[in-house]
């Protein structure tokens, strides 16, 4: 009888145990490919690489452009500054090219086999990430939105919004014709932002940003990828968005963020900051950060309409996060 007990104790703790991890969802894979269109040793390593990523069809894939070694590149040459950034995180600028499987960096003669991604396959994670692009006038809107699946203790993490172009064609120096998943812009130089991941199960992270298109980008190939990374610069969760459709406007187009439920204004803001809740919902908190994610402001604020004074703040670029009760709403504030 006590046998019994027993077997059914582990039983159910076994039962409890596989309900609990449930919870969490699949943690998506990402390679980073540091390349160059000047670079010969790129341009004869680069097929291999992608007949194995080919193999593994769920893998996302963006390719930077770094100035280094070869200054001259196309890409690079369009958007230097945050090319560079990228390899400068991981510490590996200054050669190409160079692979990096979600945080960890792999060597060219592994990323020509499809299996050097099975170790990062089957791996799980409580944050569920959805990405959104959307047109905003002559610029495009990204947002994404994170889903607490289960309690966790992952702390702050840093986030990357990246533009990508699908496919871009171009006559290379080094002779590669075809170039994919090219990095365009992100929201971010050297210092890469970042949020606490809410603790509990069921809270969530929402983002919306706008970034100004190039007129040498191909709008329909057009999409956006975040990037969580932890403290060890691991990711967390990786998304990506679905193509850009122009027919697909934001809601800021539409009704001042709705989407969100909460009202910014005005935006650009001078003194007076204004912030109201659309919905039923109470707002608990308001933290304004600079561009490095350091905390400048903070206000409880009253119920209904809320109202913060930021003629202190220097000019700049600044985060302001509205806390609700099971969620944060974060967008961006020109201070001037």
């Amino acid at each position: 009888m006590n046998t019994f007990k027993h077997f059914t104790l582990i039983l159910l703790g076994f039962y409890l145990v596989t309900e609990l991890s449930a919870q969490d969802v699949p943690k998506n894979i990402i390679v980073e490919h540091f390349t160059n269109t000047r670079c010969s040793a790129c341009a004869s390593r680069n097929p291999n690489f992608y007949n194995a990523l080919k193999q593994n069809a769920n893998v996302i894939h963006i390719a930077y452009h770094p100035s280094a070694p070869y200054s001259a590149c196309l890409f690079s040459t369009q958007n230097k500054i945050q090319n560079d950034a990228r390899p400068k995180f991981y510490g590996i600028f200054g050669s190409t090219p160079r692979f990096v499987i979600n945080g960890t960096e792999k060597p060219g003669s592994q990323v020509i086999n499809s299996t050097v991604y099975n170790e990062f396959k089957n791996q799980t994670t409580p944050v569920d990430l959805q990405v959104k692009v959307a047109k905003a006038g002559s610029d495009i809107e990204v947002s994404f939105k994170v889903d607490i699946k289960s309690n966790n203790t992952l702390g702050s993490v840093n986030y990357l919004v990246a533009l990508v172009e699908d496919t871009v064609f171009y006559n290379a120096p080094n002779g590669e014709k075809i170039h994919r998943d090219v990095f365009r812009k992100s929201f971010s130089n050297d210092a890469l932002p970042s949020f606490m991941i809410p603790q509990n199960a069921g809270n969530q992270y929402n983002f919306k940003d706008v970034i100004k298109t190039e007129a040498f980008w191909d709008l329909s190939r057009i999409y956006a990828i975040v990037i969580l990374t932890d403290s060890n610069k691991k990711v967390v969760q990786v998304a990506k968005s679905p193509l850009y459709n122009p027919n697909i406007v934001s809601s800021t187009d539409q009704q001042p963020e709705m989407a969100q439920n909460v009202n910014i204004y005005p935006n650009p803001v001078t003194s007076e900051l204004y912030i109201q809740s659309y919905s039923n919902e109470s707002i608990h908190n308001i933290v304004i950060k600079n561009s490095v994610g350091q905390k400048v402001m903070e206000i409880a604020p009253r119920v209904g309409e809320s109202s913060i004074n930021v003629g202190n703040l220097m000019n700049g670029t600044y985060f302001l996060e509205v806390s609700f009760e099971n969620r944060l709403s974060v967008q961006k504030i020109i201070k001037i």
